[in-house]
């Protein structure tokens, strides 16, 4: 199976999720500012790449992770992906769409903002970091919710 994590950036929310899901992250707690400075998923996602799936690893069972950012348009992007699988002859519910957008909280979303904007940089940054350290466990809990559908075959 193929998990795509995708939120409307695609840099930070989506790659946490990734991050969390292939163990990049821990999940015993949250990370700290360095950790998600160093980990190399996060900043891939930038305004000019929406729309590009970046590869983020395996799991433990070895289903492939990904994450991408899609603005407002992620059910053409998903509709798209899907009909591909299909003229390739793939089987398209091999791809499991999980939206992380609707679990960030008011300091990820005003940290982002101001962080591709370039306004405020450190204190964006900050606010970011702060946010996904808080909203932690809401994340731990939709991978755990999508480990649960991969294991029942979704």
């Amino acid at each position: 199976m193929r998990v795509v994590y995708h939120s409307y950036g695609g840099s930070f929310s989506s790659a946490l999720a990734a991050g969390i899901h292939t163990g990049a992250l821990s999940r015993q707690r949250p990370p700290e500012k360095k950790d998600i400075l160093a980990c190399s998923l996060f900043h891939r996602g930038t305004p000019q790449n929406h729309g590009v799936i970046h590869y983020a690893g395996t799991d433990a069972e070895g289903n492939e992770i990904y994450f991408m950012g899609s603005r407002k348009a992620f059910n053409i992007i998903e509709n798209a992906l899907r009909g591909v699988l299909e003229i390739v002859r793939e089987d398209p519910r091999k791809l499991y769409f999980v939206n992380t957008f609707p679990i960030t909280n008011m300091e990820m979303r005003v940290g982002i903002f101001l962080y591709h904007r370039k306004i405020l940089t450190p204190p964006a940054l900050a606010l970011l970091i702060k946010g996904s350290q808080k909203a932690y466990f809401d994340f731990t809990a939709l991978i755990d919710k999508v480990q649960s559908d991969l294991e029942k075959g979704r």
